[in-house]
């Protein structure tokens, strides 16, 4: 396996209305060298599930932890690639 040249970060929770447009645009965008990586904090609606549909490397923090830094560290902290990418789901 290569390393991707970007890693982009998600972070989400309950965010199924909108993260399969988001994930489409992703997967129709040119550059291709990249990983999703998604960081969870404890969905119910099927966020986690279209997130695996779309390959996303997927991480779960507890609810209770998600202040918007630490997500992000964790999104960090798993990326491969060389440059990062910050999206909020």
């Amino acid at each position: 396996m290569t390393t991707p040249k970007a890693s982009i970060v998600i972070r989400t929770l309950n965010e199924s209305k909108n993260l399969e447009k988001l994930l489409k645009g992703v997967h129709e965008q040119a550059f291709k060298d990249w990983e999703i990586v998604l960081v969870d904090s404890g969905s119910t609606d099927g966020t986690v599930d279209i997130a695996r549909r779309y390959g996303a490397n997927i991480y779960h923090i507890p609810k209770d932890e998600f202040p918007f830094g630490r997500s992000l560290n964790q999104g960090c902290s798993e990326a491969k690639g060389e440059i990062l990418v910050f999206v909020s789901g």
